[in-house]
């Protein structure tokens, strides 16, 4: 469409939150991140969604999210993450900068873990540790991976379900809850 990317990204019609929500992340936050541009865009045809069928994806992938461990677990590692991050003082004395390492990396492995136990993976012993796994499937995927896919899944099927049926399922569905259970097996 002719709009630059590296300050404002793609804007997605279903945004899917991210594990870190900071705005310090990605191209924008670098030096030499080229600044915000457009120019014309070229003719192409849109897919035909309507404006209720993209507000009815938004609102089922809220409902998904309010009730998801796995994104509470999203929350939880960006509260570490942001906790680490404006801390304005490091000691000096480096076994106490290591122990308060280590019980910041002990909090991320038990959150981690308990969001595998629920995902059907099992427990790390120590951080991005994937060797202990015998399922070929899990060795290479993490927790953050499984949860974003199955969430990028529930919103492509609720898609598929508003091609299908058409407005008038997005009007007789706009007010029930999601049976998904984004974050199980």
């Amino acid at each position: 469409n002719g709009e630059s990317t590296q300050h404002c990204g793609i804007v997605p019609d279903v945004a899917i939150h991210s594990m870190f929500g900071l705005d310090d992340q990605g191209e924008s936050s670098l030096k030499n991140a080229l600044p915000y541009d457009k120019i014309s865009p070229t003719r192409y045809h849109k897919s035909r969604i309507s404006s209720a069928s993209i507000s009815f994806l938004r609102a089922q992938h809220e409902k998904r999210v309010k009730k998801s461990v796995g994104f509470k677990y999203f929350n939880q590692l960006a509260q570490i993450f942001k906790s680490t991050r404006d801390e304005k003082t490091v000691s000096l004395l480096e076994r106490k900068r290591k122990k308060e390492r280590d019980a910041r990396e002990k909090k991320r492995i038990e959150s981690e873990n308990k969001i595998r136990q629920v995902l059907g993976m099992k427990p790390l012993d120590k951080p991005h540790d994937t060797a202990n796994s015998d399922n070929d499937d899990d060795a290479d995927a993490d927790a953050s991976s499984k949860i974003i896919l199955n969430e990028a899944a529930a919103i492509l099927g609720d898609f598929i379900n508003v091609k299908k049926r058409g407005l008038s399922y997005v009007k007789s569905n706009a007010r029930s809850a999601s049976t998904y259970q984004g974050d199980q097996k």
